[in-house]
């Protein structure tokens, strides 16, 4: 959630920096870098989402149904 938060405290710096007048890298590289570990949490999200589901890994090779695997049995929904 520091992805967020980052990027808007840094937003409201940036702001505030051009209307003085003056330039301030570090709030732009925090927004940066805001953004893209926001997108990458996003990412994240979506990836593990769909592992869940089935539709990507293990259950999309191995079909519906439980399977033993190395850290013990799983269920693999339907499609």
């Amino acid at each position: 959630m520091a992805g967020p938060v980052g990027f808007v405290v840094s937003l409201l710096a940036f702001i505030r920096s051009r209307r003085a007048g003056e330039k301030n890298t570090v709030a732009l590289v925090g927004m940066i870098v805001g953004l893209a570990t926001t997108a990458a949490f996003v990412a994240g999200v979506i990836y593990f989402q769909a592992v869940f589901a089935g539709q990507t890994g293990v259950c999309a090779e191995l079909g519906p149904g439980d399977h033993d695997g190395a850290f013990g049995t799983f269920t693999c929904p339907e499609n």
